[in-house]
């Protein structure tokens, strides 16, 4: 670092995962003081998230007595946040009640929020929440706590801990009160926690279905658990009657959710209890629980009522009624799909309720309840046997699932009948929808026998099976045309047992190309069983051993403004996810001597997926987010850059090749390495179409062409010996202009007429240049160097705010340049002589809500800002930094 301020007197320290705090007091005390906390047993986080902190050398405390002596020489700022919290927020947390207090007499806040927390708690919510009694009752003899009122007590803090009510009442809170109340009323019930429920407050409760179960009650979250909830019992009438009486509203409604059995929908009816008197309030309230409790208030589906109760239910409403409900496909669809999860007996009462005009006219939603939650193959055929027997039921329509998985062998002569068909997938070329359903391919796994069983029904509904069978279960599908990359995707032993049954059965064997990688990775025995069926063509030995020649790039690149425009063209954003393309190469294109260009990319997620808070800690989850390359070809024309894109990766370079015997020119796109989200691609042959519009295009694995290059050199080996060629990848030891490049750095060494016109342009303030670069997207770097170049520029100072004012007149350009981990120096250059005000535009533009990850060089300036006693300053550049302003 060329510079160095007095840091003495603020210094700010990154614990592990970049969470920095800043110091007013004693930086190093503060930092020692969450150190020594975190360090203890007790304060590591729940789960398998953790904090790397190792405690100080001089702590040597194994209990609260010793830390609190430690902790009494430290000077730390007590208002500070680590982690998430701040000191006493993780005493609280870790349940030391004696730290806990002591930080408080310190000067500790309780009242400070754990921010970013479930509901944002303080001390004596956070305790609360995890049940740390003793420090409760602590924090409840302070005197911020005992000015609360009871009912302000438990509105306050209540949600924090539902569970606890009653060790909330023992404390002298009050009890729930409306909506909290109505909330709370529902929470008890479905506990079974008859007393709990009668310290509600109940006398001005809404009704249940007034909740709205995704704002004032998702705080207060029923048990997911279902062997924690409670079932009605006719011992607790009598309770339920008392709070019937306080209640302005029926309790009924509030019952229907602990029925459990016929028995007690029967004492339920029967009970002198209040009910809905109009017939239609009281379907209202029994039709949601015809299908499953209704969703709870944090959304989660709990288990059904039992059958014995949603039947006995069921015989309290009107048919006409439950007909029109059943109508609609959400309805029909949770009423079959549910009882198919439980009984035969069941599902049979529940699908002869269901008319002939309803199950015809909603027969894809009654195929996929068929599907949902069967877990034998004795419950599928009983299922299936049942459904299949409703004449009504018409499976040749739109939104039919696929079924053959689902439905045994001897069901699919029935099926059929109904009017299933199957998508006939033997001719088609899966490289684009790999994931796309193939019944045809599941089919062809399935064991002998079964092969045996469904051939004649397979083949009467897909006429050409027997013709194409063959080829589809030896060449890889669901994959990219250049198959066989290692021996998992190839030819397996347990294919040979299925080929001889479908010959045997009536398949016709054609003699398949078959790529010598396939060749390579197959057993040898597979191989030389697949060549005694006749299954594959023998490949053929390739004589000529050098067909295939390197080529190096020839063409001419003109880097123009239009170039230089499309690779500095913010990428794609779709939903949660943007585009960014990381490398560039260029390439010789047909009828042209200038270069064209491709460059390729990723779909990347936005924002972190790692978990990182207050109670679990940081855990890196690795998700295997969708991280699909993108690669486009990119050509100019008449000024213009036209992109296409196409199959096939590059991003990890492509090599030049000719092809001696037909003198057309190939890429060989090098092989990507896979990760745990992905398997990589295989090395594959490009080429360009062969008319205008060019586009480069990815060549069958079973082509000619790709064969015999497969026969010359093995693609998983040593291209650079087998080729004569420099290792022209990414990774590669080429130096050629023409290699992969990072796209940042390929504009920076190609367009230096663009730089240098455009840095002269600022260093002139050539008004009419700058007027066509302020309509452009300019290079981070660039941006950087211009601003470099003023502070060092031998101009007077009010020369240098005026170019420096027109550079920062771009904010989201500007973010960009002074992200770079090259803006340090140059930041620190702008504190010799630019006015605090003029730094507003700067400031602005990269404001943040979240710590970043490099804390320099915005502390030292605020570090210099307080040496010369401008807080305000100060305070501005740690909001940058995102570090707390006191």
């Amino acid at each position: 670092m060329r510079r160095l301020f007095s840091r003495a007197l603020f210094v700010v320290v990154v614990l592990c995962s970049a969470q920095a705090y800043a110091d007013e007091k004693d930086s190093q005390g503060t930092t020692d003081a969450f150190s020594a906390l975190l360090s203890m047993p007790q304060a590591q986080p729940e789960g398998d998230g953790e904090w790397q902190v190792f405690a100080p050398e001089d702590f040597k405390a194994t209990d609260e007595a010793g830390l609190i002596e430690y902790l009494s020489h430290q000077n730390a700022d007590m208002q500070q946040v680590a982690f998430h919290g701040t000191l006493l927020q993780h005493a609280v947390r870790a349940n030391m009640k004696d730290v806990a207090m002591w930080l408080i007499s310190q000067g500790a806040d309780p009242l400070a929020t754990v921010a970013g927390f479930s509901r944002d708690p303080d001390s004596l919510g956070l305790a609360i929440y995890m049940g740390h009694w003793s420090i409760v009752d602590a924090l409840l003899a302070l005197p911020v706590y005992q000015q609360l009122s009871g009912q302000q007590r438990t509105d306050r803090y209540l949600v924090q801990n539902p569970a606890a009510l009653d060790e909330l009442l023992a404390r002298h809170f009050a009890a729930p009160t409306g909506k909290l109340g109505s909330c709370m009323l529902n929470y008890e019930l479905e506990r079974g926690a008859v007393q709990q429920a009668l310290e509600v407050d109940s006398r001005q409760l809404p009704a249940p279905g007034e909740l709205d179960r995704y704002g004032n009650c998702q705080s207060v979250q029923p048990a997911e658990d279902q062997s924690v909830r409670g079932s009605f019992k006719t011992v607790d009438l009598a309770a339920w009657k008392k709070l019937d009486s306080q209640m302005q509203l029926p309790i009924f409604g509030y019952l229907l959710q602990t029925l459990a059995s016929a028995d007690d929908v029967k004492a339920l009816f029967a009970s002198d209890l209040r009910r809905p008197e109009q017939s239609e309030e009281l379907t209202e309230l029994l039709l949601p629980w015809m299908v499953a409790r209704p969703r709870t208030l944090n959304g989660i589906d709990p288990a059904p009522l039992p059958f014995d109760a949603r039947k006995a239910l069921a015989e309290h409403l009107p048919t006409t009624i439950l007909n029109h409900w059943l109508a609609d496909s959400n309805h029909l669809y949770n009423w079959l799909a549910i009882a198919a999860s439980g009984s035969v007996e069941e599902f049979s009462w529940a699908l002869a309720l269901v008319p002939d005009e309803i199950l015809t006219a909603e027969s894809a939603s009654a195929a996929q309840a068929g599907l949902q939650g069967v877990r034998s193959i004795e419950q599928r055929l009983m299922i299936w046997s049942a459904l299949l027997q409703r004449r009504a039921l018409r499976l040749d329509v739109q939104r039919v699932p696929q079924l053959l998985y689902a439905v045994p062998i001897s069901l699919w002569a029935e099926l059929f009948k109904h009017g299933y068909r199957i998508e006939n997938t033997l001719a088609t070329e899966r490289t684009e929808n790999s994931n796309h359903p193939d019944e045809i391919r599941d089919w062809l796994v399935r064991p002998v026998a079964e092969l045996q069983q469904s051939w004649p029904l397979m083949t009467e509904q897909v006429p050409d099976l027997a013709n194409n069978i063959i080829e589809k279960l030896i060449r890889p599908f669901g994959r990219k045309p250049f198959t066989c990359t290692n021996n998992s995707d190839s030819p397996q032993a347990l294919q040979i047992a299925s080929l001889n049954t479908l010959i045997q059965l009536g398949a016709v064997v054609h003699p398949l190309s078959f790529p010598k990688a396939c060749v390579l990775n197959t057993a040898p025995h597979v191989y030389a069983q697949l060549l005694a069926l006749g299954v594959v063509a023998p490949v053929a030995d390739v004589a000529s051993a050098a067909r295939f020649v390197f080529e190096p790039v020839k063409c001419n690149f003109l880097p123009s403004d239009g170039w230089l425009k499309s690779l500095l063209a913010p990428g794609e954003e779709e939903d949660s996810r943007q585009l960014h393309f990381e490398t560039v190469q260029l390439l010789d294109v047909p009828e042209s001597d200038n270069c064209a260009m491709v460059v390729s990319g990723f779909w990347d997620m936005v924002g972190s997926a790692d978990n990182d808070d207050f109670i679990g800690g940081y855990e890196r989850m690795n998700p295997c987010f969708e991280r699909l390359e993108v690669t486009e070809s990119r050509m100019e024309r008449n000024g213009a850059i036209e992109a296409l894109r196409f199959d096939g990766g590059a991003s990890a370079g492509l090599l030049g090749l000719r092809d001696t015997q037909e003198g057309t020119r190939y890429y060989l796109a090098y092989r990507e390495s896979g990760d745990r989200c992905s398997g990589g691609l295989a090395p594959h042959l490009l080429a360009w179409t062969k008319s205008a519009p060019y586009y480069l295009k990815e060549v069958s694995a079973y082509a000619p062409v790709a064969q015999a290059l497969q026969a010359q050199c093995d693609l998983q080996g040593d291209l650079s010996a087998c080729l004569g060629a420099v290792d022209n990848s990414r990774d590669g030891n080429s130096t050629t202009w023409d290699a992969p490049q990072d796209v940042e750095g390929f504009i920076y060494r190609t367009f230096t007429v663009q730089r240098d016109d455009y840095l002269g342009a600022i260093q002139s303030f050539d008004l009419v240049k700058l007027y066509h670069w302020g309509q452009n997207p300019v290079p981070p770097k660039w941006i950087l160097a211009a601003i470099d170049a003023i502070s060092h520029a031998s101009l007077p100072v009010p020369e240098k705010r005026r170019r420096i004012a027109w550079l920062f007149k771009n904010p989201a350009q500007l973010k960009v340049a002074l992200e770079k981990r090259e803006s340090d120096d140059v930041i620190l250059d702008l504190a010799d002589w630019l006015p605090r005000k003029d730094w507003r535009p700067l400031i602005t533009a990269l404001h943040v809500e979240s710590t970043p990850s490099n804390i320099e060089p915005w502390s030292t300036l605020a570090s210099e800002a307080q040496s010369n006693n401008d807080p305000k300053a100060a305070c501005q550049f740690l909001t940058v930094a995102g570090l707390p302003c006191h």
